[in-house]
């Protein structure tokens, strides 16, 4: 992870943030209601960032990155896997149980 939003190599941060010249960046529609210019969209999308994750937090990321799922309560979840029409939350491991017939 980088220490800052700015500093990842992909990051759009630059262009949101500081109004550099992007041409492969399309502001997001959650971004233009930031503010009714694009100074005030830019100082609101800053703060933004001003404050650092916890450790809770930063720990929960990496490790559902690690698995491959979302991040999020078990609410997010169910609500992200009937919008997207997929699994985003871990499979359990093993063989399924066997069901015995009876005797």
């Amino acid at each position: 992870m980088a220490t800052r939003p700015e500093r990842y190599r992909w990051s759009t941060h630059d262009g949101n943030a500081m109004g550099e010249q992007d041409d492969l960046l399309t502001h997001h529609t959650l971004y233009l209601p930031l503010g009714v210019n694009a100074e005030e969209r830019r100082r609101h999308y800053r703060e933004l960032f001003r404050t650092d994750l916890d450790q809770r937090s930063i720990a929960e990321i990496r490790a559902s990155l690690n698995k491959n799922v979302a991040p999020g309560s078990d609410r997010f979840k169910a609500q992200l896997e009937t919008l997207l029409g997929r699994r985003v939350r871990p499979v359990k491991m093993g063989r399924p149980r066997k069901h015995l017939e009876p005797r």
